[in-house]
């Protein structure tokens, strides 16, 4: 009479057959990565370096959403503090806010009032006087 359980010799031997299939298909797991980098070297280096920037994107995520509300607020400031409390001309002091970011800015010079729009947000500075200076207004 033959019996369905198998003997100690077979389950060894089916063990061991189960963990050389593991090492196999590790083996055959690392050979696909590496023969992927040695055909693509630059597609491999381009992945790493997308990777390593999206690691640093998310690691610094807040100073970058808070970057688009100091783009407007230095240039409505500077352009205060450069017009209304040194005296400069509306052309010099336009000058030295320029920044490579594109924004805008709107002078009255009546009320001595900045508005500076850039990346999408909107910051005003107000002169204050000639002890206060300038002064960002709230949002």
């Amino acid at each position: 009479m033959k019996s369905d359980i198998p003997s100690r010799q077979q389950v060894g031997s089916y063990r061991e057959c189960i963990s050389i299939q593991i090492v196999d298909r590790a083996d055959e797991r690392v050979e696909m990565i590496t023969g992927f980098i040695r055909r693509r070297p630059f597609s491999s280096l381009l992945l790493l370096i997308l990777a390593v920037l999206a690691v640093l994107i998310w690691q610094n995520r807040v100073s970058l959403g808070a970057f688009p509300g100091i783009i407007s607020a230095y240039t409505a400031k500077e352009y205060c503090s450069c017009r209304y409390v040194m005296l400069n001309s509306a052309d010099y002091c336009r000058g030295y806010v320029k920044q490579y970011v594109p924004s805008s800015l709107l002078d009255d010079p009546a009320n001595k009032r900045v508005t500076a729009e850039g990346l999408g947000r909107g910051n005003v500075a107000v002169w204050q006087g000639e002890r206060q200076g300038c002064r960002l207004l709230p949002p």
